[in-house]
């Protein structure tokens, strides 16, 4: 989720790439990082950036505690 409104100004797509493997991508193929938005786009503060998917709730639980880690995954910018 979005901490605050502002423009998408940058995505790092390795720890996306991260975050789908913790929650069990590529093996698990219903598992990954599906995401929401794109660089550029205008976001309000609470506005869900991506939805991660996975079938272990135990990968799920590696998969937000990555995110909590790394908030900025998202980089906003003020718009």
């Amino acid at each position: 989720m979005a901490e605050r409104s502002g423009r998408v100004v940058s995505i790092d797509n390795r720890r996306i790439a991260r975050l789908a493997k913790l929650a069990g991508a590529p093996d698990d193929k219903a598992a990954g990082a599906e995401l929401h938005v794109r660089t550029g786009d205008l976001v309000e503060r609470g506005q869900q950036l991506c939805t991660v998917h996975a079938d272990a709730p135990g990968e799920l639980a590696y998969a937000f505690d990555y995110t909590d880690a790394n908030r900025d995954i998202f980089v906003l910018a003020d718009s």
